[in-house]
């Protein structure tokens, strides 16, 4: 026996070099081109190696494969994650509660990859789990890395709105956080402040996806899109872009006259939910303002109310929601870089004139620019500084109607944001509760 064993700084050598030692791997599949894969069963990794000059695609389909992954592999069910991740090939994979392969992985020459098992990236001493709802995990990989796993088979949105997991992200230092394998996808950039998560990010089915810190936030230069009315199409778009926060003053309401909304705006909201200025019509069933009378709502009223002889509770909740939204257009145009402001609806240069004149005075020399989609000619609004106008019509009505118009109407919206430079990338995402300015 060597008593050097029983030393207890050469036990702690041993063991570290033990610890050190490669895992065991079993062959599980190889081909006469040079494709191999292993499994260690102790780890909960597979390894995969594509030595021959041709790329391999690794699908459900492969029934070999399969076969020998349930056999061999005794795979744990649910996302592998590549602890060495190459551009080029997709970082996960998933495992069907069958022990098969659930994605189609590409595999290029030359590749030697070791996927291992989600749970594994979980270890105390690896990241600290900030959040586990027994499909989606958010784990601190140190100060400047933060993964998000998502095990279930559908897609994870994760936003501003979502207050658990905003506050839960104030862990992450404040920063820009992109995914640097895939950085130009939709939806890869992740925002935090003081407050938590300022950005949507979304995780794919069965995936993982590890957010790199980039720079701070004062590095890039965030847009905040403001909807003026005049109803709900440009909210409706929003929501299918994917692009939608907490409402805004006039998502939901009607505002036939752009005059209305430049006065609401440098009155600061006030009276525009005053119960003294508002009626309820029983034939149109909606609201009116008195003051304004191109203003009406039509979402207030709910089943469960009579606004025909008690209205006093429809007017409560109003001043609750618009209060609200009121208070978060303040505080996007004080916190974001830039504002975009969007119009719907047939207008006169006149009335977009008198706009710039008060927003400039609203914005205090921030800067903005103002969307304009109607149908009418463009050379209305020709030469008007910060004005963009296209001879569109977006019509809520037809969108709830018809989905295929909707959808359509949403790729035109689409295009024309990225032309202005608004993407998920740089997009400002308001909180629902703006802090107390």
């Amino acid at each position: 026996i060597d008593l050097n064993l029983f030393d207890s700084a050469a036990g702690h050598i041993v063991r570290t070099q033990q610890a050190q030692q490669p895992p065991i791997e079993t062959p599980v599949y190889r081909d006469e081109w040079g494709f191999h894969v292993l499994a260690s069963h102790a780890d909960k990794t597979l390894r995969l190696i594509n030595a021959s000059a041709s790329s391999y695609t690794l699908t459900p389909a492969w029934h070999a494969l399969q076969t020998a992954l349930q056999q061999q592999a005794a795979l744990t069910p649910g996302v592998y994650i590549a602890t060495q991740p190459q551009p080029g090939t997709l970082p996960y994979f998933a495992v069907s509660p069958e022990g098969r392969l659930a994605t189609t992985l590409e595999l290029p020459p030359g590749t030697d990859l070791t996927y291992s098992a989600a749970f594994n990236f979980s270890l105390p001493g690896r990241a600290e789990v900030l959040y586990y709802d027994g499909h989606l995990a958010l784990l601190k990989e140190g100060d400047r890395h933060l993964r998000v796993i998502n095990e279930s088979d559908h897609a994870y949105n994760i936003h501003p709105m979502w207050k658990t997991v905003r506050n839960l992200l104030k862990a992450m230092p404040p920063g820009v956080y992109t995914d640097p394998l895939y950085p130009e996808l939709p939806f890869r950039t992740m925002m935090i402040g003081e407050a938590g998560l300022e950005s949507r990010i979304k995780a794919p089915p069965q995936s993982s996806v590890r957010f790199e810190y980039q720079c701070p936030l004062s590095d890039i230069s965030r847009v905040g899109i403001i909807p003026l009315g005049d109803r709900c199409a440009v909210r409706m778009l929003l929501y299918k872009l994917e692009y939608d926060g907490p409402a805004y003053p006039f998502d939901l309401t009607r505002t036939l006259n752009l005059g209305d909304v430049a006065d609401i705006i440098t009155s600061g909201f006030r009276d525009m939910w005053n119960p003294e200025l508002l009626y309820y019509s029983a034939d149109e069933r909606r609201i009116f303002h008195r003051k304004w009378t191109g203003l009406s709502f039509a979402h207030e009223v709910e089943e469960t109310d009579d606004p025909v002889h008690y209205i006093t509770p429809v007017y409560e909740r109003m001043r609750d929601r618009y209060t609200a939204r009121s208070q978060r257009f303040g505080y996007t145009l004080q916190h974001c870089d830039k504002a975009l402001f969007v119009r719907t609806g047939g207008t006169t240069r006149g009335y977009v004139v008198d706009l710039i004149d008060k927003l400039e005075t609203v914005c205090g020399g921030k800067p903005f620019r103002i969307l304009l989609l109607s149908p009418q000619p463009s050379e209305e609004f020709a030469d008007l500084p910060g004005v963009v106008h296209y001879n569109l019509e977006f019509n809520p009505d037809r969108m709830y109607a018809d989905s295929d118009y909707w959808k359509r109407c949403t790729e035109e919206m689409r295009v024309i944001l990225d032309s202005l430079g608004v993407s998920s990338k740089n997009l400002f995402w308001c909180p629902p509760t703006p802090p107390a300015q």
